[in-house]
């Protein structure tokens, strides 16, 4: 949609299992700095999910992170959102 409040409206009508989160953000940040690259963002989000898909799939076990290797890889704070004890 080339209007970001009426992307946000339709939104809005979905179920939440249907909301594309990270199109919903981009919208917001479309609204919040409408001079900002926002396609741009776009790309830099489905990068970001990308290699955290292809991450996952090369995480045998959780022993990937008690290895340390998560913050080798330069994502510290990926350790956060898994904590060691579950």
């Amino acid at each position: 949609m080339s209007d970001p409040r009426a992307a946000l409206d339709a939104s809005g009508q979905m179920p939440d299992v249907e909301l594309d989160i990270a199109g919903v953000a981009l919208q917001f940040a479309r609204i919040d700095a409408p001079d900002r690259d926002w396609r741009a963002a776009g790309t830099h989000l489905s990068e970001l999910a990308r290699n955290a898909v292809d991450l996952a799939r090369e995480l045998p076990s959780k022993a990937w992170f008690r290895s340390g290797l998560h913050a080798k890889r330069g994502i510290p704070w990926l350790g956060r959102l898994w904590p060691l004890s579950v």
